[in-house]
């Protein structure tokens, strides 16, 4: 059995993740539901691609791209497989146990698994466009956050959070509408919107608080630098060496935090899930264990992560493929899907079709 969280709130905290992943969710199915009214994954994939295509959004930024001859195929392959194969397993992991315990512990797993999905299919949109692949998270989070933002305008990829306000939004949601706090109450329609701009705030804020303790651990170094360097000094000029003093961590001024700020790039859905990963991995590993009050709890959690990580896969594919050449794409899913035998009916496979427009809803 796996240990019981410390934590004061259990319960509480599973509640507020929940809130924050059915709110992207929600923003996936209301924005992109093709104009039905009974939404379902496929029907949100559908819409995602056919709001490409109308707006022309990746056709224009294909053609600005140097791709073809510049894209380094077989690493190409090897990133969407990364992507398809955890988003597989994402899929999969509930359907081998009907325990509920296992099925609270591979929500644990979930989380991990919805950040590799969505950071390896950044990765690989970003060799489709024939650059170096980003070797770091930091380093991927910010070409993600560059690509995603105006004019893109693909909600919720192209939502982010910076100098106190949420950008990135529809035109038809006014910025003074979105309340990053608001009481824990069902997420709707409505609400969905500041529940994801509370998220993207303090998973800022979180990051900006560690990044203040970092600067202020640097300036503490320098000084006792500095104080070491000047009594070495004076013991070679022959001097009585002074009581050895540790320097204290200095307070930063207002003007410091504020520059640290400022040179943050803006916080997005991937930070969310990279946030969410090391949060059910270290910071609380047993968060959805103690947390859910019942075992549909256990079942939106996943629901939320997978249509998330679906759509935002589906995102970056039709790039991808407009990229890397639409025979080479619709031949690699081809070939992943026949590969991963009879486990292929989840994930990339109920996408296959509708990236290569054999398959169309109205909307």
């Amino acid at each position: 059995m796996a240990k019981r969280s410390t934590a004061s709130d259990p319960q509480g905290s599973f509640r507020t993740y929940l809130r924050y992943l059915e709110a992207f969710s929600i923003i996936w199915a209301t924005q992109y539901s093709a104009g039905v009214e009974s939404t379902t994954l496929l029907h949100i994939l559908a819409g995602i691609r056919n709001h490409l295509v109308r707006t022309g959004l990746y056709q224009k930024a294909a053609t600005r791209a140097s791709v073809a001859s510049s894209v380094d195929l077989p690493l190409l392959s090897s990133a969407l497989k990364n992507a398809w194969g955890t988003e597989l397993l994402l899929c999969i992991t509930p359907g081998l146990s009907n325990d509920e315990e296992y099925r609270k512990l591979a929500n644990n797993w979930a989380s991990v698994q919805a950040y590799y999905s969505c950071y390896h299919i950044a990765q690989a949109l970003t060799l489709s466009q024939g650059n170096p692949p980003p070797d770091t998270h930091a380093k991927l989070q910010r070409v993600f956050t560059r690509f995603w933002q105006a004019p893109m305008n693909l909600v919720p990829l192209s939502m982010a959070w910076k100098n106190g306000q949420c950008y990135g939004l529809p035109q038809d949601i006014e910025t003074h509408e979105v309340k990053p706090w608001l009481p824990w109450s069902t997420v709707t329609a409505d609400s969905c919107w500041s529940y994801a701009a509370l998220v993207l705030k303090t998973t800022r804020e979180e990051v900006l608080t560690e990044r203040r303790e970092e600067e202020r651990e640097q300036q503490r170094r320098k000084r006792q630098r500095e104080r070491n360097e000047k009594e070495q000094a004076r013991i070679d000029d022959g001097k009585t060496p002074l009581k050895h003093l540790t320097m204290s961590t200095p307070n930063l001024s207002q003007e410091e935090k504020n520059a640290i700020d400022e040179r943050m790039r803006s916080t997005t859905l991937l930070d969310v899930l990279y946030r969410l990963r090391k949060r059910s991995n270290y910071e609380d590993p047993t968060m959805f264990i103690d947390g859910p009050d019942n075992p549909q709890e256990t079942a939106r959690v996943h629901q939320c992560l997978r249509e998330i990580v679906a759509a935002t896969c589906m995102a970056h594919e039709v790039f991808i493929r407009e990229y890397a050449g639409t025979a080479w794409f619709d031949r690699e899913v081809s070939d992943w899907i026949q590969g991963s035998g009879s486990i292929s009916q989840a994930g990339l496979a109920t996408r296959q079709a509708l990236l290569a427009g054999q398959r169309q809803f109205a909307g």
